[in-house]
């Protein structure tokens, strides 16, 4: 069995990374099935998506750090980050709730200071060896 209490902390930069949404004006969207995401949730359709499969989306700009969750494919535009399988070997809906734990959204802005997320996401520490033993012998018992 493998010994969750060692090595449990582990830096969010050395098991993610936050990749920057794409700029998509409204004008230039073609109405689609791909949600296009913005910081503060779905802003409208695409006919094209810029992730694989489930994404975690974190708004960069606006709502900064506030945590969704897509269980498909999307287009998070260019106010937004965006964790997807390509950018993670994390188990991605275990990754959402570490996420929506450290709070983002709350961070105080108000000295208006850019690259605050940034400090804040790569200064995170998460449980992710945990989560991934979790997932492992609890979640997914044919896998331990």
């Amino acid at each position: 069995m493998r010994d969750v209490k060692k090595d449990t902390e582990e830096r969010l930069k050395n098991r993610v990374r936050f990749a920057y949404g794409d700029s998509l004006a409204e004008e230039n969207r073609i109405d689609g099935d791909f949600f296009v995401y913005g910081s503060n949730g779905v802003v409208g359709t695409h006919d094209q998506a810029i992730t694989t499969g489930e994404t975690i989306i974190v708004g960069r700009k606006g709502s900064f750090g506030k945590v969704q969750w897509s269980d498909k494919s999307c287009f998070p535009i260019d106010t937004t980050y965006y964790i997807d399988k390509t950018q993670t070997q994390e188990y991605l809906r275990w990754l959402y709730y570490a996420l929506m734990d450290l709070d983002l959204d709350k961070v105080n802005f108000d000295s208006a200071v850019p690259g605050l997320i940034e400090l804040r996401k790569s200064n995170g520490i998460l449980f992710l060896n945990v989560l991934s033993w979790f997932h492992e012998t609890i979640w997914n018992p044919k896998a331990a």
